[in-house]
């Protein structure tokens, strides 16, 4: 909390007589002193003073009272924003009606009022010039109370708690309090919401609302999974709080962020009215209609264009209702984490067709996920780099193909959308302690079981099955062709999970492992998602069995109200193949038998004459698979190669020529075959590391050094350095030819 609200008493007392002797007519700015202010038009006005903006008088009636008042900050309270100029920027007129552009310098950035003439509110927006790196930044009214008694979301309207069900005693976790009469608990995180889906929002009573209505939303950090506080009751004092949280972070494994100088939130909408929530609403249906603002002034603002294109999955089918989202070109974090830029999100329609306009110019990177639907299946994404958006055009990307796991799917618990919908208790109004009602133990049977059969989240020590049938049997042995995918809508560190199938463990998920850092979802109240999170546990389907199988996920350590928001599971495997032919399966056993001749004994066709030692494990593998066969291989090598040349023309020919002249000779190929050649040095392994300390370079790195007859190696002395041939330096990757049931000849690199 702030300190210093003698402070705050005598500038109320200063600024009472700073305001204007009779009623504006229209916008104005008037300075008291070098730290105070007041600003509004012909229905309110505000004093500003050097942290906070004071006696907001509409209707002639003051809306802060003993509250703080308005102001800007970052990292929670930490850092308010200090004021130390203030003056009209611009000036004009829209539709008739005259405004001004207040600005109010801080040494972080540039914080602005545009004021209309006959509008109860104003138009607010932020310019960075040197905020430090951070997650929180917001700005915010501190309202009276008994004036403003009710909050407002797209999910919430009701009165907020009474402050004297605040009870220190009863405090559980930050900012929450079990009610004194033990019926359930007082949170503000309870009107947590959608940013992206907020019309209008605000706080209200019988004579007098306050509502922050933000039509452009390309200045929010995160997706379309990007949820805040809104409006809420301030705990140790009782003012009413109205939140614009420009760059949030309560639902959100981390958000830090480091913004360009000159990146812009806003403008937003403060709207003031009679408490009325219909006219907030059309209001609000004015602000997106209009928005971008034509009247703003502001080149990079309005230099923007769109993009276009269609969605295909790689079976066919046309990506459905997907979720679409334009952010961070070549991103190094998730979609939920961006925020230095500006972002966008849509959905495909049922054809798979997107759509994303106003979009400010630049290069950006495109994603798309299931969003559900008839594609609830996918667990795949799409990834585009390097869409550049120029003025006033639209790109074009075409037809995007998708790629889609090709696997046999078992079964699949939940829609993979990245939300908790559809699960007992998921996506309902934030409630705190919800995920306490879900059960220690749950068994769900796929394909008999609703979906709202599973719970939502699992916080308790205990076993959730899923039992599910396999009608065939199973895929061959020998390699992890099964994977069970598991989707979290979110997750609250405290909590850890051993996976186990049919008895035998193949996965964790385990509290502050990778992948598993704590995003607050479960425990401040969210019930849809938190921060999204994919793991895919591989294992040998000789774990399944023909008849009925299990997965369990068997919680090992709980915290209260901590642990996993689930979204999807699903268990897929290879296909199983059909039974090769007779020649492929005679062919392949000559080989294998082949194989089996100790390595002392064994020769092949290939120029080394066995397999490389190096891989002869993943040769193995291969073999083991019904229906591949291969022996061809190379581990990867480093070589040196000294071309071969052809013999000159013979002097019957070219009389001019001797036939050891240099000077008109072809030479053969790098290859070493049909063109002569040498290799001077051939290693399968790594060159070691303590050669460029020798002095002995080249024999050390070429290995020329005691040759021997027979030997595949060429001395100094055989190569003639008056030749103009090349020697050629080589790092060959590993490669293996493999021999399938049906294309004999098809290449696995």
């Amino acid at each position: 909390m702030r300190f210093g609200f003698l402070t705050l008493s005598t500038l109320l007392a200063s600024a009472a007589s700073a305001l204007p002797a009779k009623r504006a007519t229209g916008p104005f700015l008037t300075q008291v002193d070098n730290e105070t202010w007041v600003i509004g038009n012909e229905l309110w006005n505000m004093t500003q003073g050097r942290q906070y903006g004071v006696k907001l008088f509409y209707q002639d009636h003051d809306c802060v009272g003993d509250a703080v008042g308005h102001y800007v900050s970052y990292n929670g309270a930490a850092s308010d924003l200090n004021w130390t100029s203030a003056s009209i920027v611009s000036s004009g007129t829209h539709d008739g009606k005259s405004f001004i552009d207040v600005l109010f310098t801080a040494k972080e950035g540039d914080f602005h009022w545009i004021i209309f003439e006959g509008l109860a509110g104003a138009y607010q927006y932020f310019v960075n010039h040197a905020l430090p790196t951070l997650g929180e930044f917001r700005t915010l009214w501190r309202l009276d109370n008994t004036t403003f008694p009710n909050g407002k979301t797209d999910q919430r309207d009701e009165p907020l708690p009474p402050l004297s069900e605040y009870l220190p005693q009863n405090k559980v976790q930050d900012e929450t309090w079990l009610k004194p009469d033990g019926s359930g608990y007082i949170t503000k995180y309870d009107f947590t919401t959608w940013i992206r889906t907020q019309t209008y929002y605000g706080v209200y009573g019988s004579e007098f609302g306050s509502w922050y209505i933000n039509a452009g939303k390309d200045y929010y950090n995160g997706n379309h999974l990007k949820q805040e506080l809104f409006v809420h009751r301030e705990s140790s004092t009782g003012d009413a709080v109205q939140l614009n949280m420009i760059h949030g972070t309560h639902f959100q494994v981390s958000s830090s962020d480091v913004f360009p100088d000159g990146k812009m939130w806003g403008p937003w909408l403060w709207y003031l009215n009679d408490g009325s929530k219909s006219d907030a609403a059309a209001r609000a249906a004015e602000e997106f209609g209009s928005w971008p603002y034509s009247w703003f002034e502001d080149e990079a603002y309005h230099t923007r264009g769109s993009v276009k294109g269609k969605l295909v999955l790689s079976d066919g089918r046309p990506a459905s209702k997907a979720a679409v989202f334009l952010g961070d070109n070549r991103p190094n974090k998730t979609a939920l984490d961006m925020g230095s830029e500006y972002y966008y999100t849509g959905y495909a329609d049922e054809s798979g067709n997107f759509e994303l306009k106003n979009v400010r110019v630049g290069t950006y990177g495109f994603q798309a996920w299931s969003n559900g639907s008839s594609i609830r299946d996918v667990s795949t994404s799409l990834l585009k780099n390097d869409v550049t958006i120029s003025e006033d055009a639209t790109t074009e990307l075409g037809t995007l193909e998708w790629t889609i796991s090709t696997k046999k799917k078992l079964f699949q618990v939940g829609d993979f959308d990245r939300y908790s919908y559809g699960f007992q208790y998921g996506g309902a109004t934030p409630q705190h302690a919800l995920v306490a009602k879900c059960p220690a133990n749950l068994t769900y049977t796929a394909g008999c079981s609703k979906t709202s059969e599973w719970c939502f989240g699992q916080g308790y020590k205990g076993n959730w099955t899923i039992r599910f049938l396999v009608k065939d049997d199973p895929p061959i042995a020998g390699v992890k062709n099964a994977t069970l995918i598991v989707s979290l809508a979110g997750y609250s560190s405290g909590a850890s999970d051993t996976v186990w199938t049919n008895d035998q463990v193949v996965g964790n998920l385990t509290s502050g492992a990778p992948g598993l850092a704590s995003d607050p979802s479960l425990y401040r109240s969210a019930t849809a998602a938190g921060e999204w999170r994919y793991f895919e546990f591989g294992f040998d389907a000789s774990i399944l069995k023909k008849g009925w199988n299990a997965v369990r996920f068997e919680q090992t350590r709980n915290t209260t109200w901590h642990g996993f928001l689930w979204d999807s599971i699903i268990l897929e495997c290879m296909r199983n193949l059909p039974a090769p032919p007779p020649h492929f399966s005679q062919r392949k056993k000559k080989i294998l038998d082949q194989l089996a001749v100790p390595d002392a004994d064994y020769t092949d066709a290939s120029p080394k004459g066995s397999v490389d030692a190096g891989i002869r494990d993943l040769i193995d593998e291969i073999n083991a698979l019904d229906g591949f066969v291969t022996t061809s291989s190379c581990a990867g090598r480093v070589s040196v190669f000294l071309e071969g040349r052809k013999a000159p023309e013979r002097a019957a020919d070219t009389a001019d020529v001797k036939d050891d002249s240099p000077t008109e000779i072809e030479y053969a190929g790098t290859g070493g075959k049909g063109g002569g050649g040498k290799w001077l040095f051939v290693s399968h392994d790594p060159v070691e590391k303590d050669w460029e300390t020798r002095s002995d370079i080249a024999t050390a790195l070429l290995g020329l050094e005691k040759q021997s007859s027979g030997d595949n190696t060429a001395t100094f002395e055989e190569v003639r350095l008056a030749e103009s041939r090349l020697i050629h330096f080589k790092f060959e990757p590993m490669i293996t030819y493999t021999t399938d049931r049906f294309f004999m000849f098809s290449l696995l690199p």
